[in-house]
């Protein structure tokens, strides 16, 4: 793995991350036997899938899920060792190709980052700076106190879910007609879904109630 820094001017950089297969396949191969053990596909004992198949069924997510962690926890790690004091989140360039993951082995990165700049200045007694009270009603309580106990919130078991909840469940692909071959489809044990991120309002009706 290499990582490098370009300063491109007083305010602004850019950090690109080079990954080849020995950085990230170890993990890639940990996560595939760890699905093995819980894949539940018709046919097979649990824990007794092929691991060709595992691999034809998750592998591409997996590759790419292990490899946004490894660049994700690369990137933070190098921004705090270096003590950047950066404005915002770094963001992806917009130039960089997106990523083929299946047929690429080597990946490059590349994040922007905004610099904040270097601020020389001297406040005296004659400087005022504002103060505001905020005044707080019950509505903007109510909506904080909501919004804490989703975020906080345990998975309860229900009758059926409402609008708003968050399902976690057995998620099985449905075969479409004439479809044979069941280890083509797939199985997630812990799948968790949000209706409330769907775009597509009938989609998002469908699953409450279920």
């Amino acid at each position: 793995m290499n990582v490098e820094k370009q300063v491109i001017d007083s305010v602004n950089a850019s950090i690109k991350i080079n990954l080849v297969k020995a950085d990230y396949q170890e993990k890639v191969e940990k996560t595939l036997k760890t699905y093995r053990q819980k894949a539940n596909v018709p046919g097979f004992r649990p824990g007794m899938v092929p691991m060709g198949l595992i691999r034809k069924m998750y592998g591409k997510a997996v590759l790419a899920e292990e490899i946004n962690k490894i660049v994700s926890e690369t990137l933070y790690n190098y921004i705090k060792e270096n003590e950047l004091n950066i404005l915002g989140e770094p963001l992806p360039n917009e130039q960089q190709a997106p990523m083929d993951f299946n047929t690429l082995e080597d990946f490059e990165f590349v994040f922007d980052l905004a610099l904040a700049p270097e601020l020389d200045f001297t406040i005296t007694k004659k400087d005022s700076i504002p103060y505001y009270k905020i005044e707080v009603n019950d509505d903007m309580l109510e909506k904080q106190i909501k919004s804490l106990a989703s975020r906080g919130g345990n998975y309860e078991k229900v009758e059926e879910a409402q609008e708003g909840d968050t399902i976690k469940g057995v998620l099985n692909e449905i075969p479409d007609e004439g479809q044979n071959n069941s280890e083509d489809l797939v199985s997630v044990e812990e799948a968790i879904i949000l209706p409330s991120y769907f775009k597509s309002e009938d989609e998002k009706a469908k699953m409450t109630g279920v």
